[in-house]
């Protein structure tokens, strides 16, 4: 088949979660299908020369400044009824689907977008052909988690208006498109009460168990780390709960406890957060399995999400023992106890944090049985998945 993969990053390893699924997949698939990525970011040139010397044609939606995105306050003055995350990404929604039109004389099999926020870009299309939604997060369940964790009034107004736009969105935009695929069984389950549509496929995040290997020398003692996109809120979010709230009672049990924060794009207040408080911040390193080899224990202390985190089975692959909360680990059929640590609230994440990085061989365990686990998500096997979406899409 000859695939029209639509994004707003370039796929490349490594790199954050999607972009590395993305790029992984088509890796696999290039041989059997052919694959044109169109997308909106700029940058990264050399990722994309890559995967053009891998037989990937890449697109730039344009060399123009895009219009300025919608403030993120005004959300209360929008009357579009779209949600701000939709408001964002549609500024491109005219020049994505003229774009699309004029590549369509090469004879496309299929057109698959990434992420529901983007699903907006071919609304009105006439394309003939099918088109797939790819859900990487179901972001009406990730804003309602939102409204559910927020403080004050306006706050909790704001959160209970996007989520209700939200649903409202992804209700809609599901319609125009006649596959839609899930990452879980369980973000499946919650898209078809929706949608109202059964038949919706899943196909799981995964990683690369290869490139994300056990390192050969032992940890650190008392190192911990955490890997994500720190523009995301939820991340930052998440490790502005840990410090303030977790390190301080793993550091009265293990004084020497440090927490090294690895990904692009930390926000001031987290950098002035984490100053003198024995946390290490890492901007955008491009390569993060150094920091995961050296840490004795990874942690995911998210607060709110959707979707299946890449950080976990990355982690899981290097053999790496994890505490996590259930939202961070939700979707990836772990065991709690053997494959991860489960803890909620700041004093068990911190009593199951000391009691891995104090036993080194329960950890080991647990990091043996996480990659053993993790084997069952190497994208030479997720592949077969997808590949079976797209021949039911054939036919």
């Amino acid at each position: 088949m000859r695939i029209l993969s639509i994004t707003d990053q370039v796929p490349r390893l490594p790199g954050p979660g999607t972009e590395s699924r993305c790029f992984c997949l088509m890796r696999e698939l290039a041989g059997k299908h052919s694959f044109t990525v169109l997308t909106t970011a700029r940058g990264h040139t050399e990722e994309a020369k890559g995967l053009e010397r891998m037989g990937i044609a890449v697109e730039r939606l344009t060399d123009a400044d895009p219009p300025a995105p919608p403030a993120p306050d005004s959300i209360f003055r929008d009357f579009s009824g779209l949600p701000a995350q939709v408001r964002r990404t549609g500024i491109f929604r005219g020049q994505m689907r003229a774009k699309v039109e004029a590549l369509l004389d090469k004879g496309f099999d299929a057109i698959q977008v990434e992420h529901s926020t983007n699903g907006i870009w071919l609304d009105g299309l006439r394309a003939g052909i099918p088109l797939i939604l790819v859900f990487h997060n179901v972001c009406s369940l990730f804003e309602r988690r939102v409204f559910l964790t927020r403080r004050g009034i306006a706050e909790r107004a704001r959160a209970f208006l996007e989520w209700r736009r939200m649903r409202a969105y992804e209700r809609r935009v599901s319609s125009l498109y006649g596959t839609l695929v899930a990452l879980s069984e369980n973000e499946r389950r919650v898209l078809a009460a929706l949608t109202g549509r059964g038949g919706l496929e899943i196909v799981p995040n995964g990683v690369d168990t290869a490139r994300f290997s056990p390192p050969a020398g032992e940890p650190e003692p008392d190192t911990m780390v955490y890997t994500g996109g720190m523009y995301w809120f939820p991340n930052h979010e998440a490790m502005a709960f840990f410090i303030g709230k977790i390190l301080p009672l793993i550091r009265r049990e293990i004084p020497g406890a440090r927490l090294a924060i690895v990904g692009p794009r930390p926000p001031e207040a987290l950098r002035a957060m984490a100053a003198g408080a024995h946390v290490d911040v890492v901007d955008d390193p491009g390569d993060a399995r150094g920091y995961i080899a050296r840490a004795a224990l990874c942690v995911v202390p998210l607060q709110v999400g959707a979707g299946t985190r890449v950080k976990i089975l990355e982690a899981m692959a290097m053999g790496k023992a994890i505490v996590s909360t259930r939202v961070g680990c939700e979707g990836l059929g772990l065991v709690e106890g053997r494959d991860i640590a489960v803890a909620d609230g700041p004093r068990d994440f911190a009593a199951a944090a000391v009691a891995l990085l104090r036993d080194r061989r329960r950890a080991g365990a647990m990091g043996a049985a996480a990659r053993k686990r993790a084997a069952e998500y190497d994208y030479a096997l997720l592949a077969k998945a997808q590949d079976a979406v797209y021949e039911r899409v054939a036919r």
